[in-house]
Formats: structure tokens, sequence, C-alpha cells
């Protein structure tokens, strides 16, 4: 059961973020204007419902990660494994943000109100976008410096680089090949010494 959580709690907080671009994307809908003519955004009461829908679904998905990592990150997972999942969210929301920064440019290109509510709601969503993989990144380097894998300064350098933006994926792919290779070092050194052993045995 907890590996089946382990596995989808990260999972459905790779999808929820185009999920949820998708549709506030379509619910911008076009600006229209009222009786007195001034501009307002189109919109469905059923789409928007479903926005709100999604909103709520995100918020559970997103609390319910920070609660998993943060029992992971006390049971003893190891870094390498926080550092992985942490890495793949960073790289998979890449597209997202390539989406985003256009929208905000054709938002900047418009001087309609649905250029600025453009602009406001991406940046808000980049933002709460940026917390949750990063929650992974900031655990995974608190288990890497307590197995010796990271040192002190590194590990508090790398988790701040993991709340600014752009950075945050270079942090994080930076923290996980060092984990990894680490780690890989340390079995092939145990490797090593188990034929050693035994011969003396």
């Amino acid at each position: 059961m907890k590996k089946i959580i382990g596995i989808v709690t990260p999972i459905l907080l790779l999808i929820l973020p185009y999920l949820l671009f998708v549709v506030l994307s379509v619910g911008m809908g076009r600006p229209d204007r009222d009786s007195s003519g001034a501009y307002i955004m189109a919109g469905d009461s059923r789409l928007q419902m479903t926005q709100t829908a999604i909103c709520i679904v995100y918020t559970v998905v997103v609390l319910l990660n920070v609660v998993w990592v943060i029992y992971q990150t006390a049971a003893g997972t190891g870094a390498q494994a926080l550092l992985l999942w942490d890495m793949l969210m960073k790289l998979c929301y890449v597209p997202y943000y390539l989406l985003a920064a256009f929208m905000v440019l054709a938002g900047f290109a418009t001087f309609m109100f649905g250029g600025v509510a453009i602009i406001g709601v991406m940046w808000i969503a980049d933002v709460l976008f940026l917390i949750p993989p990063s929650i992974y990144g900031l655990c995974g380097c608190i288990r890497a410096c307590s197995e010796k894998k990271l040192s002190v300064g590194v590990a508090v350098a790398l988790s701040i680089l993991h709340f600014i933006f752009v950075l945050d994926v270079v942090a994080a792919v930076v923290g996980f090949c060092t984990v990894h290779g680490r780690h890989k070092r340390q079995k092939q050194m145990e490797a090593a010494r188990q034929p050693q052993m035994t011969y003396r045995n």
C-alpha cells in the first residue's frame, strides 16, 4: 500500500498542473463588453465550477504530497529516491513554464483586461507550482546531508536554489546526480570489500 501511495501521489502532482493549465486557459475565454462598455471575461458557470473543482483537487494533492514526503523523510527514505522525484517533477514542469512564459508575453502584448488577467493568473500559478516539487528537493537535501552524501554548505545552497525560478531545475539535476554518483561509488566500494571479508572468514 505504501509503495502505491509513494508512486501515485507524486505522479498526480506531475499531471494536475497541466490539467489545471488547460482548464484555466480555456476559462479565460475572450474579452467581451458589458452594458456599460467595460471589458469583462466571457465564461460559463459550469466551466467555472470545473476550474474550482480542479483547484480544490490540486490543493488536496499538494497537501498530500507535502505530508507524504515529510513522513518519508522522517521514516528514513533514502535521499536518492526523494531527489529523483524532485528532478522528474522539475524537468516535467519545463514545458509548462515555457507555455506560461508564452502566455505572459501574449498578455504583455494585449492591452485589454484579458491580457492583465492572463499575466496575473500565470504568475500566481507559477509560484504555486514551484513550491510542491521543491519540498521534495528540500527533504532530499536534508536526507543527503544526514547520509553524508552532501556537505552542509552544498545542501543549504541547493535547498535555497530550489525556490528560485530556473535555478530550481539546475539544483534538482545537480542534487540528484551528485547523490546518485556518491551512492553508486559507495555500492562499488562495499562490493569490493565483500570478497576480501569472505576470504578472511
